[in-house]
């Protein structure tokens, strides 16, 4: 799956939160093309997991996310969650 993404170009979303980071690293170290993978918790809520992603690819970048494996939800930073993510938790809740 990796090779396929890496022959398209495109960033591998996946559910393989036990294995996956391990082969994409593994692509890395060996000097092979990685466009990024982001593991994606299957218990965390769809409608989450979209906005998400969206607000993470409409500020990315071509070749931004290469060589890097992220994870959803994306982590706090600081003491308050970024404001760039108070829609994903407006969405989370329902509202």
């Amino acid at each position: 799956m990796l090779e396929w993404a890496a022959g398209e170009n495109r960033v591998l979303l996946t559910h393989d939160v036990a294995t996956m980071s391990r082969y994409a690293h593994d692509r890395v170290a060996a000097g092979l093309s990685m466009p990024g993978v982001f593991e994606i918790p299957a218990n965390l809520a769809v409608g989450l997991a979209i906005v998400e992603l969206v607000l993470i690819f409409e500020a990315s970048v071509d070749g931004e996310w290469e060589g890097q494996v992220r994870y959803l939800p994306a982590p706090l930073t600081g003491p308050s969650r970024p404001r760039h993510f108070a829609a994903a938790d407006h969405a989370q809740r329902g509202n």
